[in-house]
């Protein structure tokens, strides 16, 4: 996948997974519809965490996967899971 213009629907084309490093009011919108495409995301982005119980919310109600990633000296976070808690359940800290 690659930049959209905005308003434009994303197509994930068979993905499994897609990778945000957009910008971070951008985020709910992106995961919104990648969720509606039941498609797992990494958010790479920062500036979202704003956004992050309406991120949150979407990610439950669809089922999928979330994963943030920050800067590269701090570990992964998981905010939702396909695994264990069930799909779609916010497991993890920053």
């Amino acid at each position: 996948m690659t930049s959209r213009a905005a308003g434009t629907a994303l197509d994930g084309k068979g993905a499994e997974v897609a990778i945000d490093f957009s910008i971070g009011s951008a985020v709910p919108e992106t995961l919104s519809g990648l969720a509606a495409q039941r498609i797992d995301v990494v958010i790479g982005t920062t500036g979202w965490q704003a956004h992050e119980g309406a991120c949150r919310q979407i990610a439950d109600q669809a089922g999928i996967g979330v994963t943030r990633v920050g800067e590269f000296r701090h570990r992964p976070a998981h905010l939702s899971s396909r695994g264990e808690g069930g799909r779609g359940a916010i497991c993890g800290a920053a």
